[in-house]
């Protein structure tokens, strides 16, 4: 179903994209949190992707770019990474995304302003 007025569907539900995120086995690496400690990410060299500090993300924390990594997958250069899960159905992947959007944090950014995407110049790192 259309928002009146809307060119896209309305977002899909973060509720069914944190059950799709655990279905999917998302948690197994990246912990229920988003963290990177799930429990197959214990005693390895390389430690998951910690999702909730979106500038830990190598191509983007946009919801947009979330679901094309999800069905992409990432490749180190020493071989390790995320596989591609190109084979979850478009639509949920967009719904683990928004999921994921919503672990992410900035410390000391009020919500409103996390919301909007601003970060203001006393808590930026480059204070311009």
């Amino acid at each position: 179903m259309m928002a009146a007025g809307c060119g896209e569907s309305p977002r899909p539900v973060v509720s069914n994209g944190a059950a799709l995120f655990r279905e999917n086995g998302c948690a197994t690496c990246h912990g229920a949190r988003g963290r990177g400690d799930g429990p197959s990410a214990r005693g390895t060299a390389i430690h998951p992707r910690n999702l909730s500090d979106r500038n830990s993300y190598r191509n983007g924390a946009s919801a947009e770019a979330i679901a094309r990594t999800i069905a992409g997958g990432i490749r180190n250069a020493d071989g390790s990474g995320m596989p591609a899960f190109a084979h979850i159905p478009a639509d949920e992947r967009r719904a683990i995304a928004e999921f994921i959007v919503t672990l992410q944090r900035r410390a000391g950014v009020p919500p409103a302003l996390r919301e909007a995407g601003e970060t203001p110049a006393l808590l930026r790192k480059d204070k311009s």
